[in-house]
């Protein structure tokens, strides 16, 4: 792995968490009747490195934001994250915009990105979420960034705003009403039209509802396919359990913790194979955040079963960080007992790729 760059007056370097980008974009920013810019300075990171493109492998913190404020940069599989957090022990109480640029490399281009955030947000926020191929394409990588950062307390006319401050309210009571009747269809399934069988158990559900979210579901039940004509449709490769847990994603859009703790690796399984994107990504993120010595070999004999690249880059490069850890794990020794083959296939896929820089 490579070393890591000098950053100019950080903290050291911590394993960040997954934030998700979710703030509530206001309309109420083009109302204005005050700015105070809070911090306006640039911070430099020498020699910028990617490491290899494996989930949450570094942080970098930068704490000179005055003390009210710290600037923290993650590398994702597939990001660099920049996230702003606040010493505050509430919520900020000021709308605040965040103005953001990076500079230098070999790039004669700037990265320039604004982010507005609500007043009583709770903080750490994403302020912003760049694709790691836009640092390589701009040659950032290897090269000394500056990062510009500017942050503005905002003070809005209440007044202009507060017909949209109502509307605002009255639409996330129309979503989380929106959202509790699609629950309350998932637990119940009325005037459900398709009978799942998974294994002996049986799953009511709607095929509207499914092939709105699921590209499979779509051409099983847009075509005049066997299970469209039955209504019925029989699942041999699922786990009962895991099937449930698909449909309540499939409904909500929520999982339960406690299904994740136990079967994520199968729902994950299942989510590929009916194209759930956002329900793979979110296995994926659960099995990095918990993957340790003890399971790194079983996950990664898992990717080369079921495609799922970024836990297999994150496996890969935990593998290689602490070799000793994980060849002493019972995993392990089971694996060399059971299945030598397997296994040495695993540590020429883990030793003979090099690090993606």
């Amino acid at each position: 792995m490579a070393s890591q760059p000098k950053v100019a007056k950080t903290d050291s370097s911590t394993k960040s968490q997954i934030i998700p980008s979710n703030s509530l974009a206001t309309k109420s920013y083009c109302c204005l009747s005050k700015a105070k810019i809070e911090v306006d300075l640039k911070w430099t990171i020498e020699r910028f490195v990617l490491f290899a493109e494996s989930e949450i492998l570094e942080c970098f913190r930068l704490t000179e934001l005055g003390s009210k404020y710290s600037l923290r940069l993650h590398l994702l599989s597939a990001w660099v994250q920049i996230d702003l957090h606040t010493s505050n022990k509430v919520e900020n109480p000021h709308s605040v915009r965040v103005e953001l640029s990076i500079i230098g490399g070999k790039s004669k281009n700037n990265l320039q990105h604004t982010k507005c955030i609500q007043a009583n947000t709770p903080f750490p926020v994403c302020v912003w979420r760049i694709d790691r191929q836009a640092f390589k394409s701009e040659n950032f990588v290897g090269q000394n960034i500056a990062i510009s950062c500017k942050i503005e307390s905002l003070i809005v006319n209440t007044t202009a705003t507060q017909k949209y401050f109502d509307e605002t309210v009255i639409s996330d009571q129309v979503s989380s009403r929106i959202l509790h009747q699609l629950e309350e269809m998932f637990e119940k399934m009325p005037l459900s039209d398709v009978t799942f069988n998974i294994r002996g158990r049986k799953f009511s559900a709607h095929k509207n509802i499914l092939a709105m979210r699921s590209p499979v579901f779509a051409g099983m039940f847009h075509h005049p396919t066997r299970e469209m004509q039955s209504n019925q449709v029989e699942i041999k490769d699922i786990d009962p359990d895991v099937f449930q847990e698909v449909l309540r994603f499939i409904y909500t859009g929520k999982t339960q913790s406690t299904a994740m703790d136990k079967m994520a690796p199968g729902i994950l399984a299942a989510a590929d194979k009916y194209l759930l994107e956002d329900l793979k990504s979110r296995c994926e993120t659960h099995l990095i955040q918990q993957m340790s010595a003890e399971n790194c070999l079983e996950l990664l004999s898992f990717t080369t079963h079921h495609p799922a690249e970024h836990l297999k880059k994150y496996a890969i490069e935990y593998f290689r960080c602490y070799p000793d850890e994980v060849m002493k794990t019972g995993n392990w020794k089971k694996m060399k007992e059971e299945n030598p083959a397997a296994l040495c296939d695993l540590q020429q896929m883990v030793f003979s790729i090099a690090p993606a820089f």
